[in-house]
């Protein structure tokens, strides 16, 4: 009989322990309702509300003014007509898109699209020969030249 006794405390005793735990976790959830019930009530504070809209406004301007002093700190694109028109051995008659093969070194690049590969600014890319140098070439053929390592031999630059 001492067996079921024994059984009847242990399971007593673990019924008292769930009960504790269950104590201690109320506590603890109780504890974490408060600090959100806190920090929900400070953000929805029409002060708190300022301070934050004032912090925002003022990080914007000073992101507006960096942006400001680094578009200034650029250089304007190379002056070149956008829309006009050239003729090709090999493509006919068609728009010319801004590309150019630098006839020092024979580097193709492009001059109208500034965030666009191969973009030169104001020298070749290669020889630091000025832009102005560089002649015009078919922007049929510039894909062509582009993949088969970006060098047309100066000589024989197409259009």
């Amino acid at each position: 009989m001492s067996g079921i006794g024994d059984d009847v405390r242990r399971g007593a005793n673990a019924f008292a322990q769930l009960l504790d735990d269950a104590d201690q976790l109320e506590q603890a959830v109780t504890s974490v309702a408060g600090k959100v019930e806190r920090a929900v009530g400070h953000l929805a504070d029409r002060g708190t509300q300022q301070r934050i809209l004032r912090a925002g406004v003022g990080a914007a301007a000073e992101a507006a003014a960096h942006e400001a002093r680094v578009g200034t700190a650029k250089p304007p694109p190379p002056a070149r007509a956008v829309t006009r028109r050239t003729t090709c051995p090999r493509h006919g008659d068609q728009l010319w898109n801004g590309t150019l093969a630098c006839k020092g070194c024979g580097t193709v690049f492009q001059v109208f699209h500034r965030d666009g590969p191969r973009y030169a600014e104001e020298t070749c890319p290669c020889c630091d020969a000025r832009v102005t140098r560089a002649k015009e070439i078919c922007s049929g053929c510039y894909p062509g030249i582009v993949a088969s390592g970006g060098r047309a031999a100066p000589w024989r630059a197409p259009g």
